[in-house]
């Protein structure tokens, strides 16, 4: 007979537990972005819509650094005050970004927009509007160092009085003093050429002088560089300019004080 061992198949063998992935794990290699970040990018990207409140935008100084920005802002009826990013408006709002053309303010977690008001609305609101009574007590307003000078901070910026009753008039004003006495019409604005027949600015002079330029947050001793992008100094050639300027109601100057330079966008109020 024939004989032999059997031997039964080897049993199979069973497969090494794997551990169950770890879920906080996975979160915390941000595989699909950090939540947070997301939320910090996407309000400065939503639309903003107009604000209601009774604000006017007067001047806005704009820095390199975004934080570091600042605008004068008033209520309506009131003088301007210099607000920094973050300071708190009346109205509860705050203020959230400042740009060459509008400032975004924050109110209630939604993003409104404050333009500069066009000339001619200013001009018809003044003729409908009596002078407004002044402030029994000065608001506090904290202000930028960078725009401040002296010992004591300025915080309020008036316009004066004596306002043409339309744009074309203010603008033929100016056209005519120009034409008339250039050197007294710029003394009229409180400015003077840095050097004669050059375009190395306008020095700021006596602001007592210019209510236009005092609005602006600007300081004697400034020297205006540009005006809306196009070097300026030269009275003879910056005449066209002059008079675009005064029909547009606003302008981007560019300012040298001591040895920084920095951006205000003014209307004339």
């Amino acid at each position: 007979p024939v004989t032999g061992t059997s031997s039964a198949a080897p049993a199979p063998r069973s497969a090494p537990q794997r551990p169950a992935p770890d879920i906080n794990a996975v979160v915390a290699r941000d595989l699909f972005g950090s939540a947070a970040a997301v939320a910090e990018e996407t309000p400065t990207d939503t639309p903003t819509v107009q604000t209601r409140l009774p604000l006017e935008l007067l001047a806005v100084f704009v820095a390199d650094q975004p934080d570091q920005s600042a605008a004068i802002i008033s209520q309506r009826g009131r003088p301007g005050l210099l607000y920094g990013i973050g300071d708190d408006l009346p109205g509860g709002a705050s203020l959230a970004e400042v740009h060459d053309d509008q400032v975004v303010l924050r109110r209630a977690g939604v993003r409104e927009s404050l333009r500069f008001p066009e000339l001619s609305e200013i001009l018809a609101a003044r003729a409908r509007s009596p002078m407004p009574e002044p402030l029994e007590e000065p608001v506090e307003q904290p202000v930028d160092e960078a725009f401040a000078s002296g010992d004591e901070p300025q915080e309020e910026f008036t316009a004066g009085d004596g306002t043409p009753d339309s744009v074309e008039e203010l603008v033929e004003n100016y056209r005519d003093q120009l034409d008339d006495d250039p050197a007294g019409t710029l003394e009229q604005l409180g400015v003077e050429p840095v050097s004669e027949g050059a375009a190395e600015g306008y020095r700021v002079g006596d602001l007592a002088q210019s209510p236009y330029l005092s609005q602006t947050g600007l300081q004697s001793g400034d020297v205006i560089l540009s005006v809306n992008g196009r070097p300026v100094g030269d009275l003879d050639q910056d005449r066209l300019e002059l008079d675009n300027v005064l029909a547009q109601g606003s302008a981007r100057l560019e300012v040298q004080r001591g040895t920084r330079r920095f951006f205000v966008t003014a209307t004339l109020q």
